[in-house]
């Protein structure tokens, strides 16, 4: 039995990210609105905050599936196919059994995290050092970045050590003109020995039916602090300046549109979204209760 309740009335407007009304306390079922607003939505990402934690389900006509962020106690599914401007759809909130669907998989290993989506690769998140070949500067190493990306189709759009631009693998996150303690440290071009960004820890992974997450924490190390005598930093040594919180979701929008096609970068298909230096991860549980979301109209 669900025995929370939730304020309503409630309605979702653009972009399709639900809010709550102050209003008479009710039980479920849930009716949920989501609107347009003046453009065309195509599998748009809508949202529902909840009082707490819930596993759920979305039906239209057939079962399709809504996942829940636990840490932040939020209800996510995908409004499939066309939202035309100026129309709405109304889902229901109900008790039943989660739906089975295609997800996306974040699988945790030694070195690194992979995402997959119906078994197609998307994407690696480096946890360990990656070093370069043999001839190469050993300082343009690094680990706390993300390659392979690919598109749905499996084109991969991002480049490891690329000869003519040593310094940048994949996609990551560093600063150039930076002072920390009097002394200038530039944690970007490896090659000056001034200073790395590098992986600390895994805080957590995520996978479902509408997004897969990475949480993780990287290092900004200064490698000129006095008395220091690495000259690389790759695991260890050097001075940390910044701790950085990486957020990474790969949201399941879209790839019915582009299954079987050739997805351009930057096409409806292309669903992968980072968010960087987050201060702190949300945390969180809650109890597991089990309940679907149905279109009604």
């Amino acid at each position: 039995m669900w025995n929370h309740r939730l304020r309503v009335a409630l309605y979702c407007v653009v972009p399709l990210w639900c809010g709550v009304i102050n209003g008479e306390e009710v039980k479920l079922p849930l009716d949920l609105t989501v609107e347009a607003g003046d453009s065309d939505r195509i599998d748009a990402v809508a949202s529902f905050p909840l009082s707490e934690p819930l596993t759920a389900k979305k039906l239209r006509q057939s079962p399709v599936a809504a996942q829940i962020d636990r840490p932040a106690a939020r209800l996510y599914w995908i409004a499939e196919g066309k939202t035309a401007a100026g129309s709405r759809r109304t889902y229901r909130l109900e008790e039943g059994a989660p739906a089975s669907a295609t997800g996306l998989v974040v699988s945790d290993s030694e070195g690194a995290v992979e995402a997959t989506y119906d078994g197609k690769a998307l994407l690696r998140y480096n946890k360990a050092h990656v070093e370069p070949p043999p001839g190469v500067n050993p300082k343009f190493g690094r680990s706390a970045h993300l390659h392979p990306v690919r598109t749905p189709s499996g084109a991969i759009i991002t480049d490891e050590l690329p000869p003519d631009h040593l310094h940048q693998s994949g996609i990551f996150l560093a600063y150039t003109k930076t002072q920390f303690e009097g002394r200038d440290i530039d944690f970007w071009n490896l090659a000056g020995g001034k200073g790395r960004v590098r992986f600390k820890e895994l805080k957590g992974v995520a996978s479902g039916p509408v997004f897969g997450r990475i949480q993780t924490v990287h290092e900004h190390v200064d490698l000129t602090a006095p008395g220091e005598t690495t000259d690389i930093g790759k695991t260890s040594g050097g001075k940390v300046a910044l701790v950085e919180h990486w957020d990474v979701r790969i949201w399941s929008a879209g790839w019915k549109s582009v299954r079987g096609k050739n997805a351009a970068v930057g096409s409806p298909g292309v669903c992968h979204a980072v968010t960087g230096a987050e201060r702190s991860p949300a945390g969180g549980h809650g109890r597991d209760h089990r309940h679907h979301l149905r279109h009604l109209r």
